[in-house]
């Protein structure tokens, strides 16, 4: 079946619109609102379009609501990582950037590609998430209010040392919350408990690895999972004098920061995992390349472990 696909550049207070009519492209802007959907529904309406198929790129809280919409509304919606989009347009040679110029450039990859479909996240999902970006958010204030501690001034010591200890109680709060909420949900329970079987990850990061992978909502494979997070390796080489490894950045920066320490660990004291490892770099492979290996085996077994509803089986390591 044709469908007509439509590129969604969303802003805080407005959102850009491409789609092709009688191979020309129409272009309009809309308020970031309720009404500004509704308006933006009523205007393709009237170019009695085939199948709609809309597409934007993923900016968090600013088109969260317009995505819940469309899909409330039973359209067909991609919700796709910036980094792809900055890539098609390159490979297209788009030198310009404007919020037209990136909704047609969006409508263009949807067309080319036919990304695969979005759907919410659970609510008691949306609700953990919203949590665990609490404590960051309070860590944040924690780290910036103790680098100002070292060169404050004397009269306002006592007043950032009290609010340090305001933050780290807010932390244990919320902290507790997220626990709570945990155990009110049977099988958000069950996740954590299985994620609390794999040495190195510990109880922050399987807050935050719940957010992504709770109930295995957003995957299909362990494979779509490392794109997700940008852990395959960009190696540029050329003759003697370029040869580089990197992590693609494709994907979440945070969460494969999330993971680097842990594996580094694993290396240093698993041994099946430094066998691993060690074997990688014998054979000429870079440093980062094989810690990049280690990481992405790390979330192979992560999201092994929800998908089969198993506890860890240091087995499975067996490389």
């Amino acid at each position: 079946m044709n469908m007509s696909c439509v590129g969604i550049d969303i802003a805080k207070k407005t959102f850009v619109v491409a789609v092709e009519v009688s191979d020309k492209v129409k272009i309009k802007s809309f308020n970031n609102s309720i009404l500004g959907f509704n308006e933006f529904i009523d205007w393709l309406n009237e170019f009695r379009l085939s199948k709609l198929y809309f597409c934007m790129e993923s900016t968090g809280k600013y088109g969260d609501e317009l995505a819940l919409y469309l899909y409330e509304q039973n359209y067909s919606i991609s919700v796709v990582n910036p980094a792809r989009i900055k890539y098609f347009a390159k490979s297209q040679l788009t030198r310009n950037k404007t919020d037209s110029i990136d909704a047609k450039v969006i409508m263009q990859y949807c067309k080319f590609f036919k990304p695969s479909l979005w759907k919410p996240a659970p609510i008691e999902i949306k609700n953990l998430e919203t949590l665990v970006k609490r404590v960051d958010s309070l860590n944040e204030m924690i780290t910036q209010e103790t680098n100002r501690l070292e060169k404050c001034d004397i009269a306002i010591k006592s007043s950032i040392e009290k609010h340090i200890q305001y933050l780290k109680k807010e932390v244990d709060e919320m902290e507790r919350q997220i626990a709570q909420h945990i155990d009110n949900h049977p099988q958000l329970k069950k996740d954590a408990e299985l994620l609390d079987t794999i040495p190195g990850i510990g109880k922050r990061r399987a807050n935050k690895l719940l957010t992504i992978l709770g109930g295995n909502q957003k995957f299909n494979s362990a494979k779509e999972v490392a794109a997700y997070v940008g852990l395959n390796p960009e190696h540029s080489q050329s003759g003697t004098s370029l040869n580089s490894v990197h992590l693609s950045k494709t994907g979440s920066s945070e969460m494969r920061k999330m993971l680097y320490m842990p594996a580094l660990t694993a290396i240093k004291y698993k041994p099946i995992l430094r066998k691993f490892y060690e074997k990688l770099i014998s054979k000429g492979k870079p440093k980062k390349l094989a810690i990049c290996a280690v990481m992405r085996k790390f979330w192979h077994i992560i999201y092994g472990v929800l998908k089969n509803q198993s506890a860890f089986n240091e087995k499975i390591l067996d490389v």
